[in-house]
């Protein structure tokens, strides 16, 4: 078994982890209950300053969870990308300390 690789960026911490997911569920919850709302209005809600407002909030919401989705999503690739350039670099030191390898007569 490898040793694990020490990564320079450090996952997000639990807390930071439990706050977006209780922050997704909320925002979640709000959004149903905004465009249950809004598709009860007459003439879909759209007509009145209240359909429009809460059609405007639906908007608004969807918007945070997709920046949320968007922040877990950047997370996994900065880690992802930094192990394979972790990997790259050990696999080249092992590919130059190989290289360097050989009889002592040759160096001489």
């Amino acid at each position: 078994a490898d040793p694990p690789h020490v990564l320079f960026a450090d996952e997000l911490d639990a807390s930071w982890r439990d706050e977006v997911a209780a922050l997704t569920r909320r925002l979640e919850t709000w959004d149903t209950q905004f465009g249950a709302v809004a598709d009860s209005a007459p003439g879909g809600g759209s007509t009145s300053a209240l359909g429009r407002v809460l059609v405007g909030v639906g908007a608004l919401l969807r918007g945070m969870l997709r920046e949320l989705h968007a922040m877990g999503e950047m997370e996994a690739l900065v880690l992802a990308r930094e192990e394979a350039w972790l990997e790259r670099m050990n696999r080249e030191d092992e590919e130059a300390e190989a290289d360097r390898a050989g009889a002592v007569w040759r160096v001489l």
